[in-house]
């Protein structure tokens, strides 16, 4: 499974996540960079979280509509 790293941009509920992965992609013609960004519903049960700390996660069977994701673990916390 590929593990992603991502920001926690919002608190849905208290089993249900958002957050945002931003990359940097260069253009193929004009050769400028610039940043794109996914969001991804994440299902978490157990962990403290709060918006802008820095996760790390997992793809998994879905779970419902739109999540497929579980939360691994909190690798940055937001002070």
């Amino acid at each position: 499974m590929k593990k992603f790293k991502g920001t926690i941009i919002k608190i849905i509920d208290s089993q249900t996540l958002k957050a945002e992965i931003n990359r940097i992609v260069k253009h193929p013609i004009y050769h400028k960079q610039y940043i794109v960004s996914k969001k991804y519903l994440i299902d978490c049960l157990t962990i403290d979280k709060k918006i802008g700390d820095d996760i790390e996660f997992i793809g998994c069977k879905p779970i419902s509509k739109k999540k497929r994701f579980k939360i691994i673990e909190i690798t940055k916390i937001k002070k």
